[in-house]
This record gives C-alpha cells, sequence and structure tokens, in this order.
C-alpha cells in the first residue's frame, strides 16, 4: 500500500496498480525490477516521458545509452507512474 501523501494531486487511488519495470532503460529514475505505482486512468499521452517530435510521440529514455523510441501502432500506454520508490540510503 503507498500512503496518499505521496502521491500527485491527479493520482485517482481507485485506479491504482503495481507493476515491476523490466529493463535498463529508465535507469537511474527506475531500475530494472522496481515497482512503481502506476494510475491506469491516466492513459494519455502527455509531454515527459513521451515527447511529440512532428506527428509522432516518442518515448525518452532516462538513460543515456538508450536512444528515443517511437511509439507504433502496437504499443499501449499502460497508465502514468504515479510514484517510484525512494533510493534513500541505497
Amino acid at each position: 500500500m503507498v500512503a496518499e501523501t505521496v502521491l500527485p494531486s491527479w493520482a485517482g487511488t481507485e485506479y491504482l496498480t503495481c507493476v515491476r519495470a523490466a529493463d535498463d532503460s529508465m535507469e537511474p529514475t527506475i531500475r530494472d525490477g522496481d515497482f512503481v505505482v502506476v494510475d491506469r486512468d491516466q492513459r494519455n499521452a502527455v509531454d515527459g516521458r513521451l515527447r511529440r517530435i512532428g506527428d509522432h510521440w516518442n518515448l525518452i529514455s532516462d538513460n543515456p545509452a538508450h536512444q528515443s523510441k517511437p511509439m507504433t501502432e502496437n504499443d499501449r500506454i499502460l497508465g502514468r507512474v504515479a510514484w517510484v520508490p525512494s533510493r534513500a540510503g541505497g
């Protein structure tokens, strides 16, 4: 369970779910194997990790080893990340 005090104001608690991150494309922000809280009701593309370049949305990685990736018709937005665990002390 995640305390509501750590969630952004837009997060709808009834739509939250935990997912495990896979891969290193979002390191150092999110590491492979991390659990993150996702609001499944927030599935519209917004600038941030997704960036509009011309007529296309591109997924922008935090990891400089990965280039941006254009979204395809097969890609799906599962939701918006509402909370990532802190790295304090580790």
